[in-house]
């Protein structure tokens, strides 16, 4: 995916672009954020003002009911009435009136009222005596007043709100639970959802009834929202879970009662009807809720009502969502245009680097091309230029001296190939005659004496020994740059110690152990053949005793293979271990060994040349213990043009 940005100028073109963006990202988050924040708190304030309002409402149509019933309750009518049951002539001993009169007036004060009040259903005077009798009942019925006959009046005692009446023997008007209407102690038909406003009436200090407003409690609470005309969802429920719903763009207003067969209960009203904190905001993933509960009027403990209005979050969201788009639109173009002047400027900002490469195209070529680099240019691009040229020439004069250096190293190579080849025949062919001749002399002259004899023996052994010497010292000048077949050969390691120890022809009880941890290692032949060679052989050559043992083992982790060449020989002293691994060192005197001191010193060389390392410590055996670290990256980069190095430890 970045593989199209890897340009100076796509990448300048991509950060102004990223960071234009995440500019106008943050920047219009929190614009959105804000605005969003703004019209909820907007909304807020809103929805508590208008169920504020519409709580009040609500609130005022209890006062009108409770006033109404109150002014009855004080009317002279019913004094009249109260005054006149006291006496057996029923006439009212303050005007003569009777008490038929006095019924006659409070009925038309109940017509009167019912007339402005549309949804009263009926309006009653009831007495306290006989069994909580009606004295004055006016009914609604098919939306016509009638007045009941005296006859037709009914005993009230059993009804809830007359026996609260009577049990509490209250002065304070109240309501009454919402029921379905009764008539002679049974539900009556149409069954309409009644409220009652009850207003005790006393004669002195004892109670003599009531007056008792009944409403269509659904057409009465309607009152208030078709007043309001509000806008926006709204709900007025009372304790018992029955409201009235009303949702702008829908058809009419839905009333729920819980007596009703079909009543379906709501979730807002479950949730809301219960809280008793003022202007109560709640919200769900697609409405808020504000409730204000109506308290006032209401003295009856089981009695509550509440208003509930809500707005839709996508109603409440959509001019900050339509303000949201304009600023994303507006986001959207700036950063456009930040890519186009970031397109203009990468250009011409990185215009003198491409003219740059275009110069430094030519080395690839010709090291030694003439290039012309803008190192005038007063800015970071002439200081890369200028600093570009002084490396140039500093590297062309470094790369001068260093192929002068190079044609001395082939040089003194061509005198180290010349010297080997002068020692591997010249030097070595005297030695041979000299050899050869102390032979033909011992073999000749059968009666020389003993120290005579001792002596040309002394001088043939030396012979051979200076001829091994010259070999080895052969051997060691070509370390690291001499290659055969064997730097290519791949074999198991197990097998290649088996071949050293046929090679070494050990005495019988010398024994030349091979750990099974060398199957599972594949080596490259040589040179490691000659370093174990050595390292077995000199183990096997410097024993001091008749039996005893080499052990050679392996082990090898992620970046390299341990050889181990232990014995149970004499070991080496702690302050000779250093010297050991020098040229022509030995521990004891050369007449006694046969050797040239180069066996050891091979050994280093060879470990030296391709990056490892050697160490000598006493082993558990009790002799030495010689330690070879050898770098895997010389078995995967041997060839046989030349080793694959690693970097010397």
């Amino acid at each position: 995916m970045f593989g199209k940005f890897k340009l100076l100028r796509s990448k300048i073109i991509l950060l102004n672009a990223c960071i234009a963006f995440v500019v106008a990202g943050v920047i219009g988050g929190i614009a959105c954020w804000n605005s969003n924040q703004s019209a909820i708190r907007a909304a807020h304030e809103g929805l508590r003002e208008q169920t504020r309002l519409q709580a009040a409402k609500v609130r005022n149509k209890f006062l009108e009911m409770k006033n109404d019933a109150y002014v009855l309750a004080n009317s002279s009518s019913v004094g009249g009435i109260e005054r006149t049951s006291k006496r057996g002539d029923l006439v009212d001993p303050l005007d003569g009136s009777t008490a038929g009169q006095w019924k006659e007036r409070l009925t038309n004060a109940f017509l009167s009222l019912a007339t402005i009040r549309d949804h009263y259903t009926q309006i009653r005077f009831i007495g306290i005596a006989d069994e909580g009798r009606e004295l004055v009942r006016v009914n609604r019925v098919a939306g016509k007043l009638r007045v009941v006959e005296e006859n037709a009046l009914q005993q009230k005692v059993c009804e809830p709100y007359m026996q609260r009446l009577l049990s509490h023997s209250t002065k304070s008007p109240f309501f009454s639970e919402v029921t379905f209407n009764r008539e002679n102690n049974a539900v009556g038909e149409p069954k309409v959802p009644t409220i009652r406003c009850v207003v005790p009436t006393y004669f002195g200090n004892r109670l003599f009834g009531a007056i008792v407003i009944n409403a269509d409690y659904a057409g009465w609470l309607q009152e208030a929202i078709e007043v309001a005309n509000v806008n926006r969802s709204m709900y007025v429920v009372d304790s018992n879970e029955n409201y009235l719903v009303y949702h702008p763009g829908t058809r009419g207003i839905g009333f729920a009662f819980h007596q009703s067969g079909d009543y379906v209960g709501s979730k807002v009203v479950k949730r809301l009807h219960t809280l008793s904190k003022p202007l109560t905001i709640l919200a769900d993933d697609k409405m808020f809720f504000c409730y204000k509960l109506v308290q006032d009027f209401s003295d009856h403990e089981s009695m509550g009502i509440g208003v509930i209005i809500g707005i839709g979050v996508d109603q409440l969201l959509a001019t900050p969502r339509r303000l949201n788009q304009v600023m994303i639109g507006v986001a959207s173009l700036l950063v456009a245009m930040s890519v186009v002047v970031a397109i203009v400027l990468g250009s011409r900002l990185t215009r003198p680097l491409r003219e740059m490469s275009i110069e430094l195209n030519k080395l690839a070529g010709n090291p030694h091309a003439s290039i012309s680099l803008p190192t005038t240019q007063p800015d970071e691009i002439g200081l890369l230029a200028t600093t570009f040229t002084e490396t140039l020439n500093s590297l062309r004069d470094s790369q001068s001296e260093a192929m002068e250096l190079i044609g001395r190293l082939e040089a003194s190579n061509r005198e180290l190939d010349e010297f080997a080849y002068v020692a591997s025949h010249d030097l070595k062919a005297p030695l041979r005659v000299i050899e050869n001749a102390t032979q033909w002399l011992i073999e000749d002259l059968s009666g020389l004496d003993a120290d005579s004899l001792e002596n040309l023996k002394l001088v043939r052994s030396r012979a051979v020994r200076m001829e091994s010497l010259l070999d080895d010292l052969l051997t060691f000048s070509r370390i690291g740059r001499l290659y055969t077949d064997g730097y290519t050969e791949q074999i198991r390691a197990d097998e290649l110690v088996n071949e050293i120890a046929s090679l070494v022809s050990p005495p019988s009880g010398i024994e030349v152990r091979v750990c099974k941890d060398l199957h599972d290692i594949s080596v490259k032949r040589m040179p490691l053949e000659q370093v174990l060679l050595n390292l077995v052989s000199n183990s096997v050559k410097h024993h001091d005793k008749d039996t005893g043992t080499v052990e050679v083992r392996a082990f090898q982790d992620e970046h390299e293979i341990t050889f181990e060449v232990e014995d149970d020989g004499p070991g080496i002293p702690e302050k000779y271990r250093s010297k050991v691994f020098k040229m022509f060192q030995t521990l004891k005197p050369r007449d006694q060994i046969e050797g040239s001191g180069m066996g050891l010193a091979i050994v280093e060389k060879h470990i030296r040349t391709i990056g490892g390392a050697i160490e000598l410590e006493t082993g558990k055996l009790g002799g030495c213990l010689f330690r070879i670290h050898w770098p895997k990256c010389v078995e995967e980069g041997i060839h046989k043009q030349g080793f694959k190095l690693c970097d010397p430890q």
